[in-house]
C-alpha cells in the first residue's frame, strides 16, 4: 500500500473530512496514516477505527491469521469481520469497489453485517475471476451479476 494522493491532500482530508464523515472506508495503509497506529490484525483495526470517533467505519486489507485477508466494519461499539483467502497480486480497484458496494447496500437499508457480507462476497468473486483470466483489472461489466446478486461471504460478529 501507499499514498495515491499528492502530498498534503491526505492530511487535509484527515483534518477536514474525517471529523464530519458518517462512514469512513480506509484501507489498512490509510487507517495507519490517519491514526499513526500500525494495523497488524483485526484488534488493531478495531482500535484504530474507534479512535477516529466516527459512527461507522470499514477497513479493508486487514491481515488475518493463516494468511487470509479481512474486512472489518464497526458501527458504534459493534464490530463485524469478513475474511477471504489472500490473493498474491489482486487486480486494481478492489478496495474502492468494496467501499462503493458497502455504501450502496447501506443506502438501500441493509444492516452493517449484511452489507459487509454482500460487498465482500462480490469483490471476492470478481477478484477470483480476474485472477483466473490473468487480468490486472476487475471485470465489472462481466461480473454484474456478482455485484447485484452474488453470494455473500460469512460475517463474524466480534464482541466489543
Amino acid at each position: 500500500g501507499g499514498a495515491y494522493a499528492k502530498l498534503g491532500v491526505a492530511e487535509a482530508m484527515a483534518r477536514s473530512l474525517v471529523p464530519v464523515a458518517d462512514i469512513i472506508t480506509p484501507n489498512r495503509f490509510e487507517l495507519t496514516s490517519l491514526t499513526a497506529r500500525p494495523v497488524k490484525g483485526p484488534e488493531d483495526a478495531r482500535a484504530a477505527l474507534h479512535s477516529l470517533g466516527r459512527p461507522e467505519g470499514l477497513v479493508t486489507s486487514v491481515p488475518m491469521p493463516g494468511g487470509a485477508i479481512g474486512t472489518l466494519a464497526v458501527q458504534g461499539p459493534a464490530v463485524w469481520l469478513s475474511e477471504a483467502p489472500r490473493v498474491e497480486r489482486p487486480p486494481h480497484g478492489t478496495g474502492d469497489l468494496l467501499a462503493a458496494l458497502y455504501l450502496g447496500h447501506r443506502l438501500k437499508g441493509l444492516g452493517v453485517p449484511e452489507a459487509l457480507g454482500r460487498a465482500s462476497g462480490a469483490v471476492d468473486r470478481l477478484i477470483r475471476e480476474a485472477v483466473a483470466a490473468g487480468s490486472p483489472e476487475l471485470g465489472l461489466i462481466e461480473g454484474q451479476t456478482a455485484l447485484t446478486d452474488g453470494p455473500a461471504l460469512a460475517v463474524l460478529g466480534l464482541s466489543s
